[in-house]
């Protein structure tokens, strides 16, 4: 009997080690250095954090670097090893696989033996597009066996102080801005004046616009309840205000995606860019112009097909509507909660 314990309990000391050096193998193989490249926009590099998540879930022991013009937004963020804002300071020989993410910049010119490059391809012409931003970069991990679903977006935020937000009320950011280059004009809409004093109306609100430098020439009405914050804050701040909100309204911008990855409310109005490739994760609702139905990344391609709509179709009643919808939501979930505690 004391033989056939003893048997057994060798048994199980060896079956241990063997999980345990079979444990210790895993750790070394997936013990990879990682460069995801993110290099682009406030909205493309949001739209990146997913990748970033799924490849920590897939190689647990990897180290991930992260390259990103963005670095206030991605400071603390413990599953990033090292964080680039400059790519000088890149030694590429030194990582096993690069992932150059939707519109990225950066092109490692020189890399180790057997290091692989994984880039986005999308399609086209500029569209049309099947999923989102977020989707077609986890594409890239999902071809070297990721099997997961899609995390969420990420990004951080410092609460500017003092904090603009002068009185209580519903706080309402009005984002306008985005790219002013030539071909991303179609995503502007211009009727913020008009929407403005239509948000005030229900009374004990306060309106505040963001923006960058490139929105300063921005029209914004001096009436009582709007404070004009455009080009005040930095990008962590900026992110800090928005996530104080109640409510977001913006373009097709990066600002957009800043409050769909703090999960905040918000609206986002799009002319002729893709609300499939483009559109809110969590937390958004899209207005598109009435009649439009032939979105792409290039404004031109629109204007010059079969779709005459453009953003500034969308009636600011119509923005005002959505916005009364969302706030008087959150204000009957907030009185839920509070009851059912």
């Amino acid at each position: 009997m004391k033989r056939l314990i003893r048997m057994i309990i060798h048994r199980i000391r060896r079956n241990q080690r063997a999980r345990r050096l079979r444990f210790l193998e895993i750790v070394l193989k997936n013990r990879l250095d990682i460069l995801v490249v993110a290099d682009s926009g406030i909205g493309n590099t949001i739209m990146a954090t997913p990748l970033v998540q799924a490849v920590k879930i897939l190689w647990p022991a990897a180290q991930v670097d992260l390259l990103t013009s963005h670095t206030a937004l991605f400071s603390r963020w413990p599953i990033v090893r090292q964080l680039y804002g400059d790519p000088a300071n890149i030694d590429p020989m030194r990582y096993d696989h690069f992932f150059l993410c939707y519109d990225t910049r950066y092109s490692p010119e020189q890399w180790k033996p057997g290091a692989q490059q994984h880039r986005v391809e999308s399609p086209r012409g500029g569209g049309p597009f099947t999923f989102s931003e977020a989707d077609y970069n986890l594409t890239l991990l999902r071809q070297l066996g990721y099997r997961g679903g899609r995390p969420s977006l990420y990004a951080e935020w410092t609460q500017p102080d003092p904090s603009p937000w002068n009185r209580p009320g519903d706080r309402i950011v009005l984002a306008p801005g985005g790219l002013r280059d030539d071909q991303w004009l179609g995503k502007h809409w211009h009727r913020w004046s008009e929407l403005i004093p239509i948000l005030l109306q229900p009374g004990g609100r306060l309106v505040l616009v963001l923006g960058g430098s490139t929105d300063r020439g921005l029209d914004v009405p001096r009436i009582p309840g709007v404070i004009n914050a455009i080009d005040q804050y930095s990008l962590d701040e900026t992110a800090g205000i928005i996530r104080s909100s109640n409510l977001v309204i913006a373009n097709d911008c990066g600002l957009a995606h800043l409050a769909d990855a703090l999960q905040i409310p918000h609206i986002v109005l799009f002319g002729p860019t893709d609300e499939l490739k483009n559109g809110p994760l969590h937390t958004g609702v899209v207005i598109t112009p009435p009649g439009r139905h032939n979105p792409s990344q290039i404004w031109h391609a629109s204007a010059s097909g079969s779709d005459t709509s453009t953003i500034d179709d969308i009636s600011p009643t119509r923005v005002a509507y959505e916005a009364d919808r969302l706030l008087t939501f959150r204000k009957s979930r907030t009185e839920w909660d509070q009851d059912s505690h």
